[in-house]
C-alpha cells in the first residue's frame, strides 16, 4: 500500500490501525528526470499529450493542444467585486471607486514624501488596499465606474455570481479579456477550468463565462476554445492546428473536429481511471491525454505522421469490463458495470456512460446480457473516441446549464417537536 494514494480520511485510518511505525508496510519510490516521485503505474504520463505547454504557449510552433491559457480573475477584493445581486455589486463599486480615486486626488495634490503605505487611509469598510492598487494610486492611475463592467462569473463550482471586470479594481484579470471580452462571446465561447494543486483533489469544469482564479478551491488555469480581441472582434479558434492533425491521422477521420477534441477531453478529465491512475500527476502538473483505443492490448499506431513528437505521446485507454458498442459515427457506448463520465466535484451524474478505461488490460466488447450468441460489433478506435466526444458534449452541457436540470428528489424530515431551523452550525 502506498499512502500517498489514500485520501486523507483513509491515510488516518491505516495509520492508526498500524499504531506504530514499524507495523506499516513500505514501499520503495523513484523520482523521474523532472524530481517528481513516481507512484504506481502511471508512469507513462510524461508520454501522453500536452494539454497546454508553459515553455511554448502563445506561439504558433507549441506542441500541445491548446495554444494558450491562464487564469481567472484574481480581484483581491472579493468582498466588493462580486455580488449575486448586480445593482449591490455595482453600489458597492460605486463607493469604493469614489473612495480610491479621492485618496488618488489626495496623493497627487500633496505629492507626499512618506511611503504610499503609510499614506492611504485605511477602512475595512469602504476598501480593501492590495500591492498593485497601491501601485495605482502612486501612478496618479484613476478608477472608472461603468455598468458595462459588470459581467456574469463563476465564483466557484456552479456558483454563479457577478463580477465587475476593472484592471484597476482586479488585481490581477490575465488572459481573461481575451476569453471573454464581451457578454456576447459567453453565448459561443467555453473555457476548461482546471485545478492543480497538492492539497485537494483535480477538479475540471466547462465554464461558458468569466471565471474566478480560485473557481476550483485553489488557482485555476482556463483554457478557451476560442480567443479573441479585447473589444469581441477577431475570433480565433485555440485549439492548434498541431493537435487536430495528431487526432485526425491516430483516428483516421478527416472530419473530426476541434469542438470533438474540446468535448473528447473534457470526457477523459472526468473518467474515474484516468483520475484515479494519474491522481498524483493532476496534483502537481497540467494534465496529459490519451489517445483512447479499442484494440486489446495494443498500443496506438500513427504511421505516416510527419512530427515525431506523436509517437513519443501515444497511449492506449482499454477496458476489460463489459460494455455495448453501437458502431456509428454518433455512437453511445454503454456498460452496466463502467461509467464513462462520474460526477464533478458536485456530485452530479452523467447518464452517458461506456466501456473505455485506463486499465492495462484489454477492452472487450460483450453485451450487457453477456449472450455469447448475440455478442456486439467490437468497436474501432474511432467508435470510442466518437463516444468520449458524445458524453463530454453531454457533460459539459450540464455541468453549463446545471440551473435548468432536473431538480435531484430529496426527502425532508424533521424532527418531531423541533422548531425548524435551516441554519447549519
Amino acid at each position: 500500500m502506498t499512502i500517498l494514494h489514500l485520501s486523507r480520511r483513509g491515510s488516518r485510518v491505516y495509520l492508526e490501525t498500524a499504531d506504530r511505525f514499524s507495523a506499516t508496510e513500505l514501499n520503495s519510490a523513484t523520482t523521474d528526470a523532472r524530481g517528481y516521485w513516481q507512484l504506481g503505474s502511471a508512469n507513462d504520463f510524461e508520454s501522453l499529450v500536452a494539454i497546454g505547454d508553459k515553455d511554448t504557449k502563445g506561439t504558433e510552433s507549441t506542441e500541445a493542444i491548446f495554444e494558450v491559457f491562464g487564469g481567472g480573475v484574481k480581484t483581491n477584493r472579493d468582498a466588493w467585486a462580486y455580488n449575486m445581486n448586480s445593482a449591490a455589486l455595482s453600489e458597492n463599486m460605486r463607493r469604493t471607486i469614489d473612495f480610491y480615486n479621492d485618496q488618488v486626488s489626495r496623493w497627487l495634490r500633496t505629492k507626499p514624501s512618506s511611503n504610499v503605505d503609510d499614506f492611504v487611509t485605511y477602512d475595512e469598510r469602504k476598501i480593501s488596499w492590495s500591492r498593485d492598487l497601491k501601485q495605482d494610486l502612486e501612478r496618479g492611475r484613476f478608477a472608472e465606474f461603468s455598468s458595462s463592467k459588470v459581467r456574469k462569473s463563476v465564483y466557484r463550482p456552479f456558483t454563479t455570481s457577478n463580477l465587475f471586470l476593472d484592471r484597476v479594481m482586479n488585481e490581477e484579470v490575465y488572459l481573461i479579456p481575451s476569453m471573454f471580452p464581451t457578454p456576447l462571446t459567453e453565448a459561443e465561447n467555453r473555457g476548461l477550468a482546471l485545478t492543480i494543486d497538492p492539497q485537494i483533489e483535480f477538479s475540471a469544469q466547462v465554464v461558458a463565462c468569466i471565471p474566478c482564479i480560485h473557481v476550483g478551491g485553489r488557482p485555476s488555469q482556463v483554457f478557451p476554445f476560442y480567443t479573441y480581441a479585447e473589444d469581441g472582434s477577431n475570433r480565433r479558434e485555440n485549439i492548434t492546428d498541431w493537435a487536430l492533425e495528431q487526432f485526425r491521422v491516430r483516428y483516421g477521420d478527416r472530419s473530426i473536429t476541434k469542438w470533438d477534441i474540446f468535448h473528447y477531453i473534457y470526457a477523459v478529465l472526468h473518467h474515474p481511471e484516468y483520475r484515479q491512475r494519474y491522481s498524483a500527476n493532476l496534483r502537481r502538473e497540467l494534465p496529459r491525454i490519451p489517445f483512447v483505443s479499442a484494440t486489446p492490448g495494443a498500443k496506438a499506431q500513427v504511421e505516416g505522421v510527419p512530427n515525431a513528437a506523436l509517437k513519443r505521446r501515444s497511449s492506449t485507454v482499454t477496458s476489460s469490463r463489459s460494455s455495448t458498442v453501437t458502431s456509428s459515427r454518433s455512437s453511445t457506448v454503454t456498460s452496466s458495470r463502467s461509467s464513462m463520465v462520474t460526477s464533478s466535484n458536485d456530485g452530479a451524474s452523467v447518464g452517458a456512460s461506456v466501456g473505455a478505461s485506463v486499465e492495462e488490460r484489454p477492452f472487450s466488447a460483450a453485451s450487457e446480457q453477456e449472450d455469447s450468441r448475440a455478442l456486439a460489433p467490437v468497436p474501432s478506435d474511432l467508435d470510442v473516441f466518437h463516444a468520449f466526444v458524445s458524453a463530454g458534449q453531454r457533460l459539459a452541457e450540464i455541468h453549463v446549464h446545471y440551473e435548468q436540470q432536473p431538480e435531484y428528489p430529496l426527502t425532508k424530515t424533521e424532527k418531531a417537536g423541533e422548531k425548524l431551523d435551516y441554519r447549519v452550525t
